[in-house]
């Protein structure tokens, strides 16, 4: 029995995820080496940020707090029933897709969730988005200032290997020099430059 219970103790929890390392090459992947193809394609507006890029690359590899993520954490991967939404009720949130699930760094789903809206309002104007951007920032509830650099970061990520598709090229370039810029302020934890933008909702709730 001792035996035993040794035994699956020395389990480590989530195998399926655990194995899942394709989809976590993936990931690895599809932000951070397309984020440095992106010099390529803007350099007038990215190359002085070429360093920052590396380094933020240098240290994803390098992460070990290694969760369950849901991998392509996103609101076209969120379903709210078609209804007005009332405070004073439970609301029904369905997350599907989960195909890319795998053990990472949660800040790789908030950073997605939050940089894919942020999107939204830079290339649309969409204000729901802003306000929805705002209320998932807010019910992270309290976090670490670290915590809230790293998700930053990857909200600048997002924007430059995600949200440079399609739209104008004009508007494709002004989403780079945005996530640009949130990128080097983020790694340089520049908080007045936070306190400036749309982005400040991020600390409206950081331990300091």
């Amino acid at each position: 029995m001792i035996q035993g219970t040794e035994a699956q103790s020395s389990l480590k929890p989530f195998p399926a995820l655990r194995n899942n390392e394709q989809m976590q090459s993936l990931k690895h992947m599809i932000n951070y080496d397309w984020l440095l193809q992106r010099i390529d394609q803007f350099p007038e507006i990215l190359s002085e940020a070429r360093d920052v890029f590396y380094q933020v690359k240098l240290q994803a590899l390098l992460e070990s707090d290694a969760k369950p993520i849901h991998g392509d954490f996103c609101p076209q991967n969120s379903l709210l029933p078609d209804a007005p939404l009332d405070s004073q009720n439970n609301i029904s949130l369905f997350i599907v897709d989960w195909e890319n699930a795998q053990l990472g760094v949660e800040n790789l789903d908030h950073g997605e969730m939050i940089g894919e809206l942020y999107s939204l309002w830079l290339s649309q104007k969409t204000d729901a988005a802003l306000w929805v951007m705002q209320g998932y920032s807010d019910g992270l509830g309290p976090r670490p200032t670290d915590f809230i650099w790293r998700l930053a970061v990857q909200v600048g990520v997002h924007l430059l290997s995600f949200g440079t598709f399609g739209g104008t090229a004009s508007q494709a370039e002004g989403v780079a020099r945005h996530g640009k810029d949130i990128m080097v302020n983020a790694w340089k934890k520049n908080r007045a430059w936070f306190e400036e933008c749309e982005l400040s909702c991020l600390f409206a709730r950081a331990e300091e």
